[in-house]
């Protein structure tokens, strides 16, 4: 039994409306109608959901919630931010899929404790502070596949990268760090799960060294995006003797650093795409791209000083093998 709610004209859902009488519901979606609290309430009756999608404007997870025995997808649209998920979130034992749309966290109370959500494998938009101890709740979610979270420092006198490797399953993880106060070079000590195949990293100010260490601690990287990073302070991205094995695509969006030192044919040897978008202070593209006998595209987005040095990899690919191969796009 599925319910959608998108129909209702208004933005709120009128008072009048109950969910009691539709306790076999398995699947409730709710689409630009803001709940009451009486119906989020309500919610918790539905004891044989499987799927809940809803907007909310909540400090944390209504109590009823606990409920939901048999939930297994939890997609939140908050607006407000940082939804605190405990202590509900704990009684989801068959949850397997849970996203919100902005930041979420648990009480630090809750890190040791023994309850773990064993069936949990997405996780998006989970807050952590950047204490040593912080990597402790991930063993609440031993078999994570995909994770996505914020790094916050407002509390932390010294930063710490959480420690990932106790999710050996872990195959995609999207890191985003936001800290107003901190400007220099972050000195992390990375502890990646061999495992991941996808890394997405957001606000980082790193070292060649430390991007490098990731090329070198992951054998089955397979895509990596930088947003909105800084390399070796806007300077220079060395990758000599550095080799990332399995990696197909690299995307980098807003990168700060103005060399690239680089044998690409050995760095990046079955590498299929490279986007780069609003890298302003990249001066070229080295040429040895042109060398990776699998790629297929390289793509340019609002870095014209860039546009000369795509053209002439393109020319050197159809020089060296024949072919029109390299496909070329420049925005």
């Amino acid at each position: 039994m599925l319910c959608d709610l998108s129909f209702v004209p208004t933005k709120v859902l009128p008072h009048s409306c109950h969910l009691r009488d539709l306790r076999l519901l398995k699947m409730l979606e709710v689409c630009d109608i803001m709940l009451t609290d009486t119906v989020l309430n309500e919610i918790g009756m539905l004891v044989h959901l499987r799927c809940l999608r809803i907007p909310m404007k909540a400090k944390a997870l209504p109590p009823s919630f606990s409920n939901l025995c048999n939930l297994e997808t939890l997609e939140v649209t908050n607006f407000m931010p940082d939804l605190v998920l405990s202590p509900t979130i704990w009684s989801l034992a068959k949850l397997r899929h849970m996203e919100i749309n902005s930041t979420c966290s648990v009480f630090n109370s809750d890190i040791d404790k023994p309850t773990k959500l064993e069936n949990l494998t997405t996780l998006k938009r989970l807050k952590i502070s950047c204490l040593v101890d912080s990597e402790n709740i991930f063993k609440r979610f031993p078999n994570l596949r995909t994770l996505g979270f914020q790094l916050d420092c407002s509390v932390a006198e010294q930063i710490y990268f959480p420690r990932l490797d106790v999710l050996n399953k872990l195959e995609r993880v999207c890191a985003s760090f936001e800290c107003c106060r901190d400007t220099h070079v972050h000195q992390f000590d990375f502890h990646f799960p061999s495992s991941l195949k996808e890394v997405e990293m957001d606000g980082f100010n790193l070292t060649s060294d430390a991007l490098s260490g990731i090329g070198r601690s992951l054998p089955n990287l397979q895509k990596l995006e930088l947003v909105g990073t800084s390399i070796q302070g806007g300077k220079e991205w060395n990758m000599e003797q550095v080799t990332f094995h399995n990696l197909k695509s690299l995307k980098l969006f807003d990168v700060s650093f103005s060399e690239w030192q680089v044998t690409a044919d050995e760095s990046f040897p079955i590498l299929k795409e490279l986007e780069i978008q609003f890298c302003i202070k990249l001066i070229e593209i080295p040429q040895s791209f042109g060398d990776i006998a699998s790629l297929k595209s390289i793509v340019v987005w609002e870095s014209p000083q860039l546009d000369e040095s795509v053209i002439k990899i393109k020319e050197y690919v159809e020089e060296m093998t024949g072919e029109d191969k390299l496909e070329v796009e420049i925005f």
